[in-house]
Parts: C-alpha cells; sequence; structure tokens
C-alpha cells in the first residue's frame, strides 16, 4: 500500500494542482487527501483519514440502495466546477458505498478522483438508517430499497413473497400512480404502523411506509385497487380525484353504509360540477351536496 501527500503549492498554485490531478479543492482548512496508489487496501485504511484514488473499480454500490438517478449526476458535475464542499463518499472495508453513489457515479464520469473515507463497524442497520434519513429520497426511492430487502427476505425462506412494498408497487406500475397517490388512498392512520416500544402514536401510512413498518395483505391490495379505479372513475369528471384531502373525504364516503359510488357518478354526469376545495370537511360537505340532490329528506346521508 502506498500513500502520499501532495505537496502543497503556494497561493493558487495548490488548488490548481488539486483541480488538474482531479481532486477539489476546500474552503476547510487542512482538506488534503491521501492518494492511494498501487497496491492498496481497503482494510488498511484508517478511519479519521480522507483518501483519494482513481481505481474505481474497487468500488460497488449497495444492491438495496436507491437507482442511481442520472439528471442527479448531471447536476452535481456542473455544481462540481463551481463548489462543493460534500465530495467525501463513505465506504464500507469491502468498498460498499453507503453514502455518495451519484457522487461517486460523477467522479467516474468525470475522470476524477474518488475520494472517500472508510466507516469501520458499520452495521446493515447502519446502513440503513442513513440511507433513510437522507432528505433527498423519494418515495420511489424508498419503494425500490424496501422491494430489494423483500427480494432477499423471500430467496433466503424468510417470508413469502410478494412482499408489502413489492404489491403497493405492482399497484403503482400497472394503474400508473405514484407511490404518494396510492398511500394517500390508504387510511390516514393504521395501529399496526405504531413504532413498536416507543409510546407514540400510530404513523400516516407515508411515514410508515418510510420507516419500513408499512403493512399489507392480498386483501387490502384488492381493497386499494377498487378504490384507485373508483377515483379513476371520478377523475373524469373532477381532475383533482387524487389530491389527498379529496381522497380521504371520499374513503369516508365510501365507509357510509347508504353511499353508492355508482350514484355518486351518474350525478357528476348529470352535470353537477366539483370546485376545488381546501380541507376535508368541505371536499365532505361538496360530496354530500352532490349525492343528495333531488333525494327526499329521509333518503339523504351524512357524512361524519
Amino acid at each position: 500500500m502506498y500513500f502520499s501527500k501532495p505537496t502543497q503549492r503556494q497561493n493558487n498554485g495548490w488548488q490548481n494542482y488539486l483541480k488538474t490531478n482531479g481532486l477539489q479543492p476546500e474552503e476547510k482548512k487542512g482538506f488534503n487527501p491521501s492518494v492511494l496508489k498501487g497496491d492498496w487496501d481497503f482494510t488498511e485504511c484508517k478511519g479519521d483519514t480522507i483518501y483519494s484514488t482513481y481505481d474505481y473499480d474497487r468500488f460497488h454500490f449497495n444492491p438495496s440502495n436507491r437507482p442511481v438517478n442520472q439528471r442527479h449526476v448531471e447536476k452535481l458535475k456542473a455544481s462540481y466546477e463551481v463548489k462543493d464542499l460534500n465530495t467525501v463518499i463513505d465506504v464500507t472495508i469491502d468498498g460498499e458505498i453507503t453514502d455518495g453513489q451519484h457522487r461517486y457515479t460523477m467522479f467516474r464520469e468525470t475522470g476524477r478522483a474518488v475520494i472517500f473515507r472508510v466507516v469501520f463497524e458499520q452495521t446493515i442497520a447502519d446502513v440503513q438508517t442513513l440511507n433513510l434519513n437522507s432528505k433527498r429520497w423519494s418515495m420511489e426511492d424508498y419503494a425500490c430499497y424496501y422491494i430489494s430487502e423483500e427480494k432477499r427476505k423471500v430467496e433466503k425462506g424468510l417470508i413469502v413473497g410478494p412482499g408489502p412494498y413489492t404489491m403497493l408497487n405492482e399497484v403503482a406500475k400497472t394503474y400508473n400512480k405514484s407511490i404518494n397517490e396510492l398511500l394517500n388512498v390508504l387510511r390516514p392512520t393504521d395501529a399496526r404502523f405504531s413504532l413498536k416500544s416507543s409510546g407514540k402514536t400510530a404513523l400516516a401510512p407515508p411515514a410508515a411506509f418510510r420507516a419500513g413498518i408499512f403493512e399489507m395483505t392480498v386483501a387490502e391490495k384488492e381493497d386499494l385497487v377498487v378504490k384507485v379505479l373508483s377515483l379513476q372513475e371520478i377523475k373524469t369528471f373532477y381532475l383533482q380525484a387524487f389530491r389527498k384531502n379529496f381522497v380521504r373525504a371520499y374513503a369516508q364516503a365510501l365507509g357510509h353504509p347508504r353511499f353508492r359510488h355508482k350514484k355518486f357518478l351518474l350525478r357528476l354526469s348529470q352535470g353537477h360540477k366539483f370546485y376545488d376545495k381546501l380541507s376535508v370537511p368541505d371536499y365532505k360537505k361538496q360530496i354530500q351536496d352532490i349525492y343528495n340532490y333531488g333525494l327526499k329528506h329521509t333518503n339523504r346521508i351524512k357524512i361524519v
């Protein structure tokens, strides 16, 4: 293993040297990565030292990580030319990138040295926590991560697939809906989504989804499909049918024992207009008024 420290130069010479050698100058005083050349190994690196190397093939991605978003990589390329202080990626002693796969891709595609540090004694749970705390993850990124975990469990015989994340993703792909739209269709809270031994109240489906405790049975998946198809029919008359507050209001309408979806569609087809509202109560009132139009008082419903 060979370590070397580039000789610092006066004034702007040091920054020019870093740029020439594929290294990003940092404003933090003392940023000076050790350059790895020749035969070296991650296990010989120190946890408190930052390194750089052009040996791209020594690194690999965690299969559970979100897919690389090429648009994000292109943005990194553009911003890196100006200033990017968050350039260091984290890897395990096996060369697995736990944080920074987009930066690694940018380094490799632009021919720059990979700047990294080795994180020792990092467990799978640690990696998961690091990934899930990333504010840049979309719901689709979380889905990709947990679907990969479900596949691993199926292969090991720990669960009988498909898992809840896989089932929800199947509905999303089949009906061309986002994960967020589908989660809005589900119940706002569910006791099964409560954090174990945390003493906290039940989580809303989106929070449960991100936390990895989302659950769904085959029967619940079938019920979700029915609701999605119902909302699709309403969307013919009201384009914002998948808006969160409307979905929650309509879910409560469907829960009324005398509410009939087909009758509500008939009302809409007869020219009853649906206008945007802000709150769930406003939407419920509008649904109720449209449904009750022309009915005798004894036949009207009240959505609570």
